[in-house]
């Protein structure tokens, strides 16, 4: 059961007053307009300042026995709206805490209630009585002095008891360390911390390839020539930059002296870029902690940790910390060599971070997520660790605890922290992202060049086109955060549907009468469905019986609601109007999409690369898709009546081309230009099948960025 907390009467914080009997909240003596639920959320947060009020509390205290409406979708409304009142923010709050998938808690500083401000005249009115009784007034100013003293023993007590919230200290600050053309990434500091070791890609003008640049010294030394995926790594006796290297042709690790020299492949790996891509040396730089997939050992989409001799090549696998683990990757070395921390992903956006002795031991668990990490590094002092999760950065105490969001820190990957010196560097990546049609004359046949559609310098992503044609769905970012947008079929007149304000929402797809659209959104802290009116409306929450739910599509029929399970990583259906989740395939699966005779579900398994399976739509065996090729991006791919279309990204340039599942042909359709990877981007074909929509980049704008007084 929820903790049962005493809501305070009034409270003072910054400039506001808030009056918990009267339900008004005030800045500087004007009232301000404000929703009871949003004045209720408030109430029950600075009831306990500091501490942790959970979703369920929140919802139980606001919706007590609901058994209709959307009681999560109220809580974010009423938490978003609060937010905008207070004039907080959720990456870098004042005073509200989100903790992702838990709850909230009040950081603020909470003061003694202001005095009422009585207007000059008020006794002549009537309002108050010119002489209050001596006992009232008496007892009165007893308790503001009470209130006072409790309040300062409150702050005493939180500083001195309460888990001290990690140092922020004034003097820390954001300034870019490279801003060079092209895009640098993958940054790893020299022992002294006064040297950056980074990949260098994407400008004409120079050769890609590792670059090591001096802080304060504009030039950067180029040290290999190397336009594939690279992720470098420092060695602790600073002799030594070890790296990974990915291509088509595949993946090894490789030593190059700092100094600069001949490079030396050290082993052969079977994983590709990304995160299977990030090392991490021992301290005494003898040994080299990475990812890697053996068949022997590991599921068709998993890999294991590995130690690498780097003198004797000897491997040595590290058992996964969890029988729930099915992929052990983004390894990083405590500063001491003692203990070992990574990433253990259930599914592909489920995991926690482990650490480990280095010399073997007992594994724990540190904090738990759910989303996209990208980067672990060891603070200096070994105390405690910062990670990226979906562009933003943590911190989480070694030990274990609580995670904090590490403010203003944006697009943020390959992260390190350097050894001696306060100094962080991340790189900061922006994609842009647009989407684009093409025209189709015949199935197989184009009629000209690609056009951009949609376009804004946000991301655009996921399109679909309603059945009837008339409109388009998709995702967007020009708002501030990812959100569902609807245009006219020629792209213009965008509306924004959605209004989550952060949390991850996408994967929108359209009922088969073009009335309303479906799609999933984080707005919980866990994915789930929502179903949305297409003329507008508050968007309606999807029971499906599961503990989460994404990726949804809609059958033709309109029955029935397919989508794939994150904890429990499958495909289900679920009827259009909600109740208990059917599993559908004997396998994990993501992306499902239904044939166009309905008989067929479709959907993609695998990591950095996929391969499309598909499973009877009742249900059955689940089987490979047998001559339908590989694909690097896991939603580059829709079904139509006259096949499967697909984008080859790893071609050069990349192709739209036509699978016939029936003879196992592919037919080239036209040629396309630009950054076809990842999840998200999308692919859509028209009912009629002239129109072909799909999201690609159109550029990445990467920077290394630096703070400067971290600690």
């Amino acid at each position: 059961m929820p903790e049962e907390r005493e809501v305070l009467g009034s409270v003072r914080f910054g400039q506001f007053d808030l009056s918990v009997e009267t339900g008004e909240l005030r800045k500087n003596g004007t009232r301000l307009k404000l929703s009871g639920q949003a004045i209720q959320v408030l109430a029950l947060l600075t009831a306990s300042p500091g501490k942790l009020v959970s979703r369920e509390e929140l919802q139980q205290k606001l919706w007590p026995g609901t058994s209709f409406g959307d009681p999560e979708h109220g809580l974010n409304a009423a938490v978003n709206r609060l937010r905008e009142t207070l004039g907080d923010s959720a990456t870098e709050p004042k005073y509200i805490e989100t903790l992702p998938g838990r709850g909230y808690r009040f950081i603020g500083l909470l003061q003694p209630a202001a005095e009422p401000v009585v207007p000059r005249d008020a006794d002549k009115l009537g309002l108050v009585s010119s002489e209050p009784e001596p006992s009232k007034r008496s007892w009165w100013r007893a308790g503001v002095v009470l209130a006072i003293g409790l309040a300062l023993l409150t702050v005493f007590t939180v500083q001195r008891f309460w888990p001290r919230r990690f140092d922020r200290p004034q003097t820390s600050k954001i300034v870019p360390f490279t801003s060079y053309l092209g895009n640098e990434g993958a940054p790893s500091f020299s022992p002294d911390g006064n040297q950056i070791v980074f990949h260098w890609w994407g400008d004409d003008s120079v050769a890609p390839g590792l670059y090591i640049k001096q802080l304060g010294n504009e030039k950067a030394l180029q040290l290999t020539d190397d336009p594939s995926c690279v992720v470098p790594t420092w060695s602790p006796d600073g002799r030594s930059i070890a790296f990974s290297r990915w291509n088509m042709a595949g993946s090894g690790i490789y030593i190059v002296p700092s100094l600069g020299g001949p490079v030396r492949k050290l082993v052969t790996t079977q994983t590709g870029c990304d995160r299977f891509s990030y090392l991490s040396w021992s301290s005494d730089s003898k040994s080299l902690a990475f990812p890697d997939f053996d068949s022997k050992v590991d599921k068709p989409m998993g890999a294991h940790m590995y130690l690498l001799n780097v003198d004797t090549l000897e491997r040595r696998l590290l058992p996964h910390p969890s029988p729930t683990c099915n992929v052990s990757w983004v390894p990083a070395f405590s500063p001491d060599g003692k203990s070992l921390a990574f990433a253990c992903m259930t599914t592909h956006e489920i995991g926690g971070i482990f650490v480990e002795p280095a010399s073997g031991g007992l594994t724990r668990e540190i904090v738990h997520f759910e989303g996209n990490i990208q980067g672990i590094a060891w603070a200096s002092d070994g105390q405690s660790l910062v990670y990226s999760l979906d562009g933003s950065l943590w911190r989480v105490p070694a030990s274990g605890g609580l995670a904090e969001q590490l403010p203003r820190a944006q697009h943020a990957s390959g992260l390190a922290i350097a050894r001696n010196g306060e100094r962080l560097a991340y790189s900061q990546v922006e994609l842009r992202q647009n989407i684009w049609r093409l025209n189709l004359v015949s199935p197989t046949k184009a009629r000209g060049a690609p056009t951009k559609l949609i376009a804004s310098t946000g991301l655009q992503m996921g399109p679909r086109i309603s059945p009837d044609g008339r409109h388009i769905a998709f995702e967007s970012t020009r708002s501030g955060s990812a959100e569902i947008w609807v245009c006219d079929s020629d792209g213009s007149n965008p509306v924004q549907m959605t209004f989550f304000h952060g949390p991850q929402t996408g994967t929108v797809r359209w009922s088969p009468d073009s009335s309303h659209f479906v799609f999933d959104s984080r707005a919980t802290g866990h994915p789930q469905l929502y179903v949305l009116n297409a003329d507008g409306g508050p968007p309606r929450l999807l029971r499906t019986g599961t503990p989460d739910a994404s990726e949804p599509f809609w059958s033709a029929d309109g029955r029935w609601i397919y989508f794939s399970g994150v904890k429990s990583p499958a495909i289900w259906k679920v009827p259009a109007d909600g109740g208990n989740a059917v599993r559908l395939t004997d396998t994990d699966g993501f992306a499902p999409q239904e044939s166009v005779d309905g008989a067929r579900i479709y959907f993609v398994r695998g990591h950095d690369r996929v391969d499309v399976w598909w499973v009877p739509s009742s249900g059955g065996s689940s089987r490979r898709l047998e001559g339908m090729p590989t694909l690097v991006s896991g939603d580059h791919w829709t079904p139509s009546k006259h096949g499967i279309y697909f984008i080859d990204g790893a071609a050069d340039p990349a192709t739209l081309n036509l699978f016939d599942p029936k003879n196992r042909h592919i037919t080239r359709v036209a040629a396309l230009s630009g950054l076809f990877w990842g999840w998200g981007p999308g692919l859509n074909v028209s009912n009629d099948g002239h129109t072909v929509l799909y999201g690609k980049g159109d550029g990445v704008a990467a920077d290394i960025m630096l703070i400067e007084g971290f600690r």
